[in-house]
C-alpha cells in the first residue's frame, strides 16, 4: 500500500518537473518573440522631420512675416511692460496675438528636444526652422515702433490732466529706453525666448508614431 502511495507521488513529481519544464520552454519562447519585437519595432520606427510634419498637419492663414504686421500695442500693453519688465511685457505683446484655441493657425510653433528648444515659423507657404534674428526682427521692425506710439498717444490723451504726470512720463520713457537698450536686448530676446518655448511648444510625447530628428 505504501509503495502505491508512493509511486503515485513520484508519477505526480515527475508530471509536475514535466508541466514546469514545459512552462519554463514557454517562458523562454515568450522571452525570445519579446526581444524580436522589441527589436522589429525599433526598425519600424519612423524617423520625421518636423518640418515635414508641420506641412503635412499644420496649414496657417497667414504666413509668419503678415502676422507680425498684426502685433498691436494699446495703453494696457504699455502699462503690463512698466509694470512687469520688458521680457514679461513683450511676451505679453506676443502671446495675445497667439491664443490658444487656434494653435493650428498659429506661423510659429515650437518644439523641445532636451534642454534645447526649437522655433519653426511659416513663411512662403512653407515651413522653415526659425533662426535667432528673427524675434530680434518683429522687436526692431513692428514692436519697438508701436511701443513709441502708443507711448505719444498715452502723453497727448493724460498730458493735459495734470503737470505731475511729467513725473511719470520720464519714467515711461525710461523705461522705453531700457526695453531698447541695445545692451541689454541680446538678454531680454533670449528670456523672451523660454517664454515663448514654454507657451508655443508641441509636446512630442502626444506624437508617439513619430522619432522627430532636429
Amino acid at each position: 500500500m505504501k509503495k502505491d502511495i508512493l509511486q503515485i507521488l513520484l508519477n505526480r513529481i515527475k508530471k509536475l518537473e514535466k508541466k514546469d519544464k514545459e512552462t519554463q520552454k514557454r517562458l523562454e519562447k515568450l522571452e525570445k518573440d519579446n526581444e524580436k519585437l522589441k527589436k522589429w519595432a525599433l526598425r519600424e520606427k519612423k524617423k520625421m522631420d518636423p518640418i515635414k510634419w508641420l506641412n503635412d498637419h499644420y496649414a496657417p492663414l497667414l504666413d509668419f512675416q503678415a502676422w507680425s504686421k498684426t502685433i498691436s500695442v494699446e495703453e494696457r500693453d504699455l502699462q503690463y511692460l512698466f509694470a512687469h519688465g520688458p521680457v514679461e511685457g513683450l511676451f505679453h505683446i506676443i502671446q495675445k496675438q497667439l491664443p490658444l484655441e487656434n494653435r493650428r493657425s498659429f506661423p510659429i510653433v515650437a518644439f523641445k528636444s532636451g534642454h534645447l528648444i526649437y522655433f519653426y515659423i511659416f513663411k512662403c507657404e512653407k515651413w522653415i526652422k526659425m533662426n535667432n534674428e528673427v524675434l530680434l526682427g518683429i522687436f526692431n521692425r513692428t514692436i519697438s515702433p508701436r511701443l513709441f506710439q502708443a507711448q505719444i498717444k498715452w502723453e497727448e490723451q493724460y498730458a493735459p490732466i495734470s503737470d505731475n504726470m511729467d513725473d511719470m512720463m520720464k519714467v515711461h520713457k525710461r523705461v522705453l529706453k531700457l526695453t531698447i537698450d541695445s545692451s541689454r536686448l541680446p538678454r531680454i530676446i533670449t528670456g523672451l525666448r523660454k517664454l515663448l518655448g514654454a507657451y508655443l511648444e508641441l509636446n512630442l510625447k502626444n506624437i508617439v508614431e513619430y522619432d522627430f530628428i532636429f
